[in-house]
């Protein structure tokens, strides 16, 4: 409901959320452009994939405008790839300005080792209470950085992001 509410979430019918439906890459940009305020962005058509007049084609070159998405690709964005949980952190780290942080020594999960390409996003969303990764034996999580997000995940990481940092 938050989501919803807040504008940044639609639907994908008038009566259903499709709460286990995986979110995509364009999906994703869309909520942070939503909740950026929909500033006017310039189409720079660098991404062969990215047609004028999709729900998404503003929010995806917001997203590279703001640093947020490199793309898949120097030529692609993935618009219908389903968003990892790596690729929501990075984007997510780079939405809230790639701030600086102390990295912890040892991995706030057991699948996430320090040498990990994206373990200084992942352990930044950890201690900031966005994401706590999925419950193991003997008090451990782990993170399954190349799992899809589902569209339920996705309300509850902005919904924790929203008290992150709004509250």
């Amino acid at each position: 409901d938050f989501v919803v509410e807040s504008g940044w979430m639609n639907g994908m019918t008038e009566t259903e959320f499709g709460s286990r439906l995986p979110m995509t890459r364009a999906q994703f940009v869309t909520v942070l452009y939503r909740m950026e305020g929909e500033p006017a962005v310039t189409n720079t058509g660098v991404f062969k994939d990215v047609k004028d007049g999709k729900y998404y084609t503003e929010a995806v070159y917001w997203a590279l405008q703001a640093g947020i998405t490199t793309g898949a690709t120097e030529t692609t964005f993935d618009p219908e790839g389903e968003l990892t949980r790596s690729q929501l952190v990075t984007f997510m780290y780079r939405y809230a300005g790639s701030p600086d942080t102390s990295v912890p020594p040892n991995s706030p999960f057991t699948d996430i080792a320090p040498t990990n390409r994206f373990y200084t996003e992942i352990s930044w969303l950890a201690s900031k209470g966005i994401s706590t990764g999925w419950a193991g034996g003997s008090g451990t999580s782990t993170y399954r950085p190349l799992n899809p997000v589902k569209r339920d995940a996705m309300a509850a990481f902005m919904h924790r992001f929203d008290t992150a940092f709004n509250q």
